[in-house]
């Protein structure tokens, strides 16, 4: 069933997802979003590593069916503008809109 969530917490290896109405369990996902900067749709399949009860989950990315290269593109760009962001704060990483089904 599909559903809409949030992406946080991104990296080369994993997404972080928030939903309002799913507690994800252990198991496969299907993602799909657009990059904040709109460069690419990104759709992948991943394994929930963790969730919780207020619907936050962490999640290991198994495999992209599409956007590989520009996700990989993106997060290497968010990483070098953070790394080289001056002060004790940094700017928080863009969130982007998801739908995720499980599979």
């Amino acid at each position: 069933e599909a559903t809409s969530c949030w992406i946080s917490n991104v990296s080369e290896q994993g997404i972080g997802l928030r939903s309002e109405t799913v507690q994800f369990q252990a198991g496969g996902v299907e993602c799909s979003f657009t990059l904040p900067d709109n460069s690419a749709r990104v759709a992948l399949k991943a394994t929930v590593v963790w969730g919780d009860k207020t619907g936050q989950a962490g999640c290991r990315i198994e495999e992209f069916a599409s956007g590989k290269e520009e996700y990989l593109a993106w997060i290497n760009r968010l990483f070098h503008q953070q790394a080289s962001a001056t002060g004790p704060y940094a700017e928080p990483a863009s969130r982007s809109s998801s739908t995720a089904m499980a599979s």
